[in-house]
């Protein structure tokens, strides 16, 4: 029997989070978008207690708080697209 270390567990956890995120994000024209996208939904997942954009940006690390609230608050894209994508995965 094979045994997983918690290290390559995360790390199985991550690449699955990444591939999750980069089909559900896939309709966000920009790379950027695609980006903060996971950013932030990373911070979603992980982040214990409130979820406000400065916990957010102070718990994933290396992120700029001032870029994920404009992803957040002012980036031009449409939600629908992400929507879709993301009722599609949960249907799987």
């Amino acid at each position: 029997m094979r045994v997983i270390t918690t290290d390559k567990r995360e790390d199985v956890v991550l690449r699955q989070l990444r591939d999750y995120c980069d089909r559900v994000l896939s309709s966000l024209g920009r790379v950027d978008q695609r980006r903060w996208g996971e950013v932030y939904i990373r911070g979603l997942i992980f982040c214990e207690g409130r979820r406000s954009i400065k916990h957010i940006a102070a718990h994933v690390g290396g992120c700029s708080e001032q870029s994920l609230q404009q992803f957040v608050n002012q980036s031009p894209w449409d939600p629908e697209p992400v929507r879709r994508q993301l009722a599609t995965a949960l249907a799987h």
